[in-house]
């Protein structure tokens, strides 16, 4: 019954943020990936121009945060 209720309040939280977005005239969906970032990425491996798709900018940011994150655990670690 609890499942149920926890369900029932989700599908209901997320029909009521979907029909405000639709009232407001804000988009949802992942068509923004495709369209072009419109910032840079100085830093990192991948090179990344304001001009290149959203989706490619969110790859620029994995690869940086994990040429941030692993080094940094491997010190954690090494430090105890």
């Amino acid at each position: 019954l609890l499942v149920l209720a926890v369900v029932a309040g989700a599908f209901w939280v997320v029909n009521h943020a979907l029909e405000v977005l639709r009232a407001r005239g804000v988009r949802s969906g992942f068509d923004f990936l495709t369209e072009p970032a419109g910032f840079s990425i100085s830093e990192g491996w991948l090179d990344f121009d304001a001009s290149q798709p959203s989706w490619r900018a969110f790859l620029a940011g994995l690869i940086n945060t994990v040429r941030a994150a692993v080094p940094a655990a491997i010190f954690a670690v090494v430090l105890g």
